[in-house]
């Protein structure tokens, strides 16, 4: 089933649906959530709360273009308001000078994350051998030459792959850019 009849169908209450959607989506959504936050229990807790909320607000659903887009907006919605959370706590404890000095680090921090967001929710939306190579690339440090072997292909593929994948990441940071600019 595709995404848009899936999408629909759990808007319409299908719990069978909804099993399906949770089946596909929960192992990388719970990945995406692990490599921001780096800690598994919090990883763990903020995905049930993607998905949780994705139920309870599956009327919305109907409405949804692109649900893999969707999703990881709500992922990332979740590991933003957790890492405000938790700056809220842990700002309680601090004093009013460290407050005024870690404000303009903070909104660096949430730049940062941001951006960082973004870029792994359009390594996610690549082709699936495109996003392999990256990922073997920048992720797990491998070269060209150990990716070609590994997957075997030629190194001319592996690079072409890489940088069809960096110049769409350089459209994103540029456009994330212009749109914080002009935030200000």
């Amino acid at each position: 089933m595709d995404d848009t009849k899936l999408a629909a169908s759990v808007a319409e209450g299908s719990q069978e649906a909804f099993d399906a959607l949770f089946r596909q989506y929960y192992g990388p959504v719970s990945n995406f959530i692990r490599s921001l936050v780096k800690q598994n229990s919090v990883a763990e807790d903020l995905t049930q709360d993607v998905f949780v909320n994705l139920w309870n607000s599956r009327h919305a659903l109907g409405e949804v273009r692109y649900l893999n887009s969707y999703i990881y907006t709500s992922a990332r919605n979740a590991v933003i308001d957790y890492m405000r959370r938790s700056h809220d706590t842990s700002r309680t404890m601090s004093s009013e000078i460290s407050e005024l000095a870690d404000g303009d680090l903070l909104d660096e921090r949430y730049f940062a994350l941001e951006k960082e967001l973004l870029i792994r929710m359009a390594v996610e939306n690549f082709p699936e051998r495109r996003r392999e190579i990256f990922r073997m690339s920048r992720f797990e440090g491998m070269s060209n030459e150990e990716i070609a072997e590994t997957l075997g292909i030629s190194k001319k593929t592996v690079e072409n792959q890489i940088n069809l994948a960096t110049r769409d990441l350089r459209k994103i940071v540029s456009t994330l850019s212009v749109l914080v600019f002009f935030s200000l």
